[in-house]
Protein backbone atom coordinates (compact mmCIF):
# COMPACT_ATOMS: atom_id res chain seq x y z
CA UNK A 1 0.00 0.00 0.00
CA UNK A 2 1.62 3.19 -1.06
CA UNK A 3 0.53 5.39 1.60
CA UNK A 4 1.73 2.85 4.05
CA UNK A 5 5.26 2.33 2.24
CA UNK A 6 5.49 6.26 2.54
CA UNK A 7 4.42 6.23 6.27
CA UNK A 8 7.27 3.43 6.86
CA UNK A 9 9.98 4.71 5.29
CA UNK A 10 9.53 7.79 7.32
CA UNK A 11 9.53 6.43 10.61
CA UNK A 12 12.39 4.81 9.73
CA UNK A 13 14.44 8.26 8.51
CA UNK A 14 12.76 9.63 12.16
CA UNK A 15 14.20 6.79 13.84
CA UNK A 16 17.79 7.72 12.30
CA UNK A 17 17.66 10.92 12.74
CA UNK A 18 16.20 11.27 15.88
CA UNK A 19 19.55 10.71 18.21
CA UNK A 20 21.15 13.49 15.88
CA UNK A 21 18.37 15.69 16.79
CA UNK A 22 17.73 16.51 13.22
CA UNK A 23 14.09 17.62 12.87
CA UNK A 24 13.03 17.41 9.05
CA UNK A 25 9.69 18.49 7.97
CA UNK A 26 7.48 17.72 5.61
CA UNK A 27 4.27 19.33 3.56
CA UNK A 28 1.31 17.62 1.60
CA UNK A 29 -1.47 19.57 -0.18
CA UNK A 30 0.23 23.08 0.40
CA UNK A 31 -0.61 26.29 -1.67
CA UNK A 32 1.30 28.22 -3.89
CA UNK A 33 2.56 31.52 -2.21
CA UNK A 34 2.55 33.60 -5.31
CA UNK A 35 -1.25 32.95 -5.93
CA UNK A 36 -3.78 34.86 -4.35
CA UNK A 37 -5.75 32.23 -2.64
CA UNK A 38 -8.13 32.37 -0.26
CA UNK A 39 -6.08 31.32 3.33
CA UNK A 40 -5.12 27.87 3.97
CA UNK A 41 -5.53 26.45 7.94
CA UNK A 42 -1.89 24.85 8.78
CA UNK A 43 -2.43 22.19 10.01
CA UNK A 44 0.82 20.20 12.22
CA UNK A 45 0.45 16.59 12.79
CA UNK A 46 3.25 14.04 14.25
CA UNK A 47 3.12 10.86 11.25
CA UNK A 48 1.36 8.18 12.86
CA UNK A 49 -1.59 10.47 11.87
CA UNK A 50 -0.28 10.88 7.95
CA UNK A 51 -2.77 7.75 6.92
CA UNK A 52 -5.60 9.30 8.36
CA UNK A 53 -4.80 13.00 7.43
CA UNK A 54 -3.68 12.53 3.99
CA UNK A 55 -6.85 10.61 3.30
CA UNK A 56 -9.25 13.42 4.66
CA UNK A 57 -7.17 15.77 2.44
CA UNK A 58 -7.78 13.93 -0.54
CA UNK A 59 -11.31 13.53 0.28
CA UNK A 60 -11.60 17.28 0.57
CA UNK A 61 -10.04 18.19 -2.55
CA UNK A 62 -12.44 15.64 -4.34
CA UNK A 63 -15.31 17.37 -2.87
CA UNK A 64 -14.49 20.47 -1.40
CA UNK A 65 -16.11 21.61 1.72
CA UNK A 66 -17.67 17.65 2.16
CA UNK A 67 -15.78 17.22 5.25
CA UNK A 68 -14.29 20.89 6.36
CA UNK A 69 -15.84 24.18 5.88
CA UNK A 70 -12.61 25.53 4.10
CA UNK A 71 -9.01 24.36 2.74
CA UNK A 72 -6.09 22.87 5.02
CA UNK A 73 -2.37 22.24 4.57
CA UNK A 74 -0.86 19.47 6.13
CA UNK A 75 2.35 19.81 7.67
CA UNK A 76 4.18 16.34 9.44
CA UNK A 77 6.93 16.25 11.73
CA UNK A 78 8.01 14.93 15.24
CA UNK A 79 5.87 16.38 18.26
CA UNK A 80 9.49 18.11 18.92
CA UNK A 81 10.32 19.50 15.70
CA UNK A 82 6.55 21.16 15.42
CA UNK A 83 6.80 22.75 18.83
CA UNK A 84 10.46 23.95 17.74
CA UNK A 85 9.48 25.39 14.61
CA UNK A 86 6.17 27.24 15.96
CA UNK A 87 8.44 28.51 18.97
CA UNK A 88 11.27 29.79 16.66
CA UNK A 89 8.77 30.89 13.91
CA UNK A 90 9.75 29.33 11.32
CA UNK A 91 6.91 27.40 10.57
CA UNK A 92 3.31 28.75 10.72
CA UNK A 93 0.81 26.14 12.28
CA UNK A 94 -2.31 27.10 13.27
CA UNK A 95 -3.54 23.66 15.03
CA UNK A 96 -1.43 21.56 16.12
CA UNK A 97 -1.94 17.27 16.62
CA UNK A 98 0.24 15.98 19.07
CA UNK A 99 0.93 12.04 20.29
CA UNK A 100 0.57 13.45 24.05
CA UNK A 101 -0.70 16.08 26.10
CA UNK A 102 2.96 17.61 27.02
CA UNK A 103 3.67 19.91 23.58
CA UNK A 104 -0.40 21.73 24.17
CA UNK A 105 0.63 22.62 27.34
CA UNK A 106 3.66 23.77 26.46
CA UNK A 107 2.04 25.89 23.64
CA UNK A 108 -0.43 27.63 26.66
CA UNK A 109 2.65 28.04 28.86
CA UNK A 110 4.45 29.79 26.17
CA UNK A 111 1.02 31.92 25.40
CA UNK A 112 0.79 30.94 22.11
CA UNK A 113 -2.37 28.66 22.82
CA UNK A 114 -5.44 29.05 24.66
CA UNK A 115 -5.98 26.08 27.39
CA UNK A 116 -9.77 26.41 26.28
CA UNK A 117 -8.71 25.62 22.76
CA UNK A 118 -6.73 22.11 23.92
CA UNK A 119 -8.82 18.95 23.25
CA UNK A 120 -7.87 15.16 23.39
CA UNK A 121 -9.67 13.82 19.92
CA UNK A 122 -9.03 10.31 19.82
CA UNK A 123 -6.38 7.49 21.21
CA UNK A 124 -4.32 4.99 20.32
CA UNK A 125 -4.36 0.98 21.03
CA UNK A 126 -0.74 -0.21 22.66
CA UNK A 127 0.59 -3.38 20.77
CA UNK A 128 3.66 -5.76 21.09
CA UNK A 129 4.69 -5.87 17.49
CA UNK A 130 7.18 -8.01 15.41
CA UNK A 131 7.80 -8.24 12.29
CA UNK A 132 7.28 -12.26 12.37
CA UNK A 133 4.03 -12.89 10.91
CA UNK A 134 3.28 -15.89 13.05
CA UNK A 135 5.00 -14.85 16.66
CA UNK A 136 1.46 -12.99 17.50
CA UNK A 137 -0.82 -15.33 16.05
CA UNK A 138 -2.44 -16.38 19.10
CA UNK A 139 -1.96 -13.03 21.31
CA UNK A 140 -0.17 -13.10 24.55
CA UNK A 141 0.98 -16.97 23.96
CA UNK A 142 4.52 -16.02 23.62
CA UNK A 143 4.68 -13.67 26.60
CA UNK A 144 2.70 -16.02 28.54
CA UNK A 145 5.05 -18.97 27.37
CA UNK A 146 8.37 -16.88 28.09
CA UNK A 147 9.11 -18.09 24.04
CA UNK A 148 10.19 -13.73 23.68
CA UNK A 149 13.75 -13.84 22.07
CA UNK A 150 14.05 -9.37 22.83
CA UNK A 151 12.04 -7.02 23.19
CA UNK A 152 12.52 -2.86 23.20
CA UNK A 153 10.39 -0.38 25.31
CA UNK A 154 10.29 3.26 24.46
CA UNK A 155 10.95 4.79 27.81
CA UNK A 156 8.89 5.67 30.36
CA UNK A 157 9.83 9.26 32.02
CA UNK A 158 9.59 10.31 27.93
CA UNK A 159 6.33 9.62 25.98
CA UNK A 160 3.10 7.98 27.14
CA UNK A 161 3.54 5.09 25.22
CA UNK A 162 6.52 3.94 27.19
CA UNK A 163 5.02 5.02 30.36
CA UNK A 164 1.81 2.52 29.41
CA UNK A 165 4.40 -0.13 28.14
CA UNK A 166 6.23 0.22 31.03
CA UNK A 167 2.82 -0.72 33.08
CA UNK A 168 2.54 -3.79 31.48
CA UNK A 169 6.10 -5.32 32.08
CA UNK A 170 6.05 -4.19 35.47
CA UNK A 171 3.47 -6.23 36.22
CA UNK A 172 4.15 -9.72 37.92
CA UNK A 173 2.04 -11.36 35.03
CA UNK A 174 4.80 -9.76 32.17
CA UNK A 175 7.75 -12.20 32.86
CA UNK A 176 11.09 -10.53 31.85
CA UNK A 177 13.70 -11.88 34.10
CA UNK A 178 14.53 -14.20 31.43
CA UNK A 179 14.78 -11.17 29.41
CA UNK A 180 17.15 -9.23 31.43
CA UNK A 181 20.39 -9.23 29.04
CA UNK A 182 18.03 -8.78 25.72
CA UNK A 183 15.56 -5.76 27.04
CA UNK A 184 16.24 -2.58 25.14
CA UNK A 185 15.15 0.77 25.60
CA UNK A 186 14.48 3.37 22.95
CA UNK A 187 13.70 7.47 23.57
CA UNK A 188 10.54 6.89 20.99
CA UNK A 189 8.18 4.82 19.63
CA UNK A 190 9.58 5.56 15.95
CA UNK A 191 12.92 3.93 17.17
CA UNK A 192 11.37 0.76 18.66
CA UNK A 193 9.50 0.74 14.91
CA UNK A 194 13.17 0.65 13.22
CA UNK A 195 14.76 -2.18 15.73
CA UNK A 196 12.20 -4.16 15.28
CA UNK A 197 11.06 -3.95 11.33
CA UNK A 198 15.02 -4.25 10.88
CA UNK A 199 15.35 -7.71 12.65
CA UNK A 200 17.71 -6.90 15.31
CA UNK A 201 14.94 -6.89 17.90
CA UNK A 202 12.41 -9.58 18.19
CA UNK A 203 9.56 -7.57 19.26
CA UNK A 204 8.37 -4.07 20.91
CA UNK A 205 5.94 -2.19 22.33
CA UNK A 206 4.04 0.54 19.77
CA UNK A 207 1.17 1.95 19.09
CA UNK A 208 -1.11 0.51 16.93
CA UNK A 209 -1.23 3.16 13.80
CA UNK A 210 2.61 2.93 13.77
CA UNK A 211 1.69 -0.53 12.22
CA UNK A 212 -1.46 -1.15 11.08
CA UNK A 213 -1.25 -2.49 7.62
CA UNK A 214 2.72 -3.47 8.12
CA UNK A 215 3.78 -7.24 7.35
CA UNK A 216 4.48 -8.74 10.90
CA UNK A 217 2.42 -9.52 13.72
CA UNK A 218 1.09 -7.89 17.41
CA UNK A 219 -0.77 -8.70 20.51
CA UNK A 220 -3.00 -5.70 21.26
CA UNK A 221 -2.30 -5.04 24.50
CA UNK A 222 -6.46 -5.39 26.80
CA UNK A 223 -7.20 -1.66 27.20
CA UNK A 224 -7.34 -2.33 31.35
CA UNK A 225 -3.47 -3.00 31.45
CA UNK A 226 -2.32 0.83 30.93
CA UNK A 227 -3.22 4.08 30.90
CA UNK A 228 -5.24 5.65 27.80
CA UNK A 229 -2.89 6.64 24.95
CA UNK A 230 -4.67 9.72 23.93
CA UNK A 231 -3.67 12.39 20.97
CA UNK A 232 -4.54 16.18 21.85
CA UNK A 233 -5.33 19.00 19.30
CA UNK A 234 -4.47 23.07 20.34
CA UNK A 235 -5.27 25.76 17.83
CA UNK A 236 -2.19 28.70 18.16
CA UNK A 237 -3.30 32.45 18.88
CA UNK A 238 -3.99 34.44 15.43
CA UNK A 239 -6.16 35.04 12.28
CA UNK A 240 -7.16 31.24 12.00
CA UNK A 241 -7.90 30.37 15.56
CA UNK A 242 -11.90 30.22 14.60
CA UNK A 243 -11.27 27.68 11.63
CA UNK A 244 -8.98 25.85 13.62
CA UNK A 245 -11.71 25.33 16.49
CA UNK A 246 -13.75 23.82 13.48
CA UNK A 247 -11.11 21.56 12.27
CA UNK A 248 -11.09 19.64 15.76
CA UNK A 249 -14.68 19.44 15.86
CA UNK A 250 -14.82 18.11 12.92
CA UNK A 251 -12.17 15.42 13.70
CA UNK A 252 -13.92 15.00 17.32
CA UNK A 253 -17.85 14.41 15.22
CA UNK A 254 -17.64 14.21 11.33
CA UNK A 255 -18.19 10.21 10.09
CA UNK A 256 -16.07 10.48 7.70
CA UNK A 257 -13.26 11.67 9.60
CA UNK A 258 -13.80 9.34 12.79
CA UNK A 259 -14.17 6.32 9.69
CA UNK A 260 -10.18 7.49 8.58
CA UNK A 261 -8.85 7.64 12.16
CA UNK A 262 -9.87 3.92 12.72
CA UNK A 263 -8.80 3.14 9.69
CA UNK A 264 -5.72 4.11 10.45
CA UNK A 265 -5.36 2.21 14.10
CA UNK A 266 -7.17 4.89 16.32
CA UNK A 267 -10.20 4.66 18.31
CA UNK A 268 -12.78 7.46 18.90
CA UNK A 269 -12.35 8.31 23.12
CA UNK A 270 -15.02 6.44 24.36
CA UNK A 271 -14.28 2.73 22.67
CA UNK A 272 -12.20 0.40 23.65
CA UNK A 273 -11.24 -2.73 21.40
CA UNK A 274 -12.67 -6.49 22.79
CA UNK A 275 -9.85 -8.68 23.82
CA UNK A 276 -9.50 -11.78 21.80
CA UNK A 277 -9.69 -15.03 23.07
CA UNK A 278 -5.74 -15.11 23.65
CA UNK A 279 -4.83 -11.66 24.96
CA UNK A 280 -5.34 -12.23 28.29
CA UNK A 281 -2.50 -12.71 30.71
CA UNK A 282 -3.29 -15.41 33.77
CA UNK A 283 -3.99 -13.45 36.91
CA UNK A 284 -5.27 -10.32 35.09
Amino acid sequence: MKTKSFLSALLLTLAALLPLQAQAFWSLFGGDEDKKVEPLLQVCAVPQLYGPLTELASLQQAHPSSVFKGQFALHFDTAGGLYSKIANKTERCDVLLSNSERMPILLVRSQLSEPSSMHAFAKAPLVLYSSDPALFARGAEPVIKQKLKSLALPKASLTPVGFAAAEVVSSKTFPTNYLKHHLYRAEQEYQVFAMVSSGNVQAGFVTLPLVIGESGSYWQIPADYYPEICYYAAVLKGSMQLQGLNFIEMLKTDARAQQSLRTGGFLPLNEDVESGPYDKLPGR
